[in-house]
């Protein structure tokens, strides 16, 4: 499992295109939140 896990980027994102496969509509509610899941995560 290790293994596997040491092989994908720590933030999660691929290639050209980031690996987000989402209508171009929802990329600023979806930037919204992972701005505000990094900066909460921890509280």
């Amino acid at each position: 499992m290790n293994d596997l896990i040491l092989k994908y980027p720590k933030n999660g994102k691929f290639g050209e295109f980031g690996g987000k496969y989402i209508p171009e509509t929802l990329v600023p509610a979806i930037e919204e939140l992972e701005e505000n899941y990094l900066k909460f995560k921890n509280d």
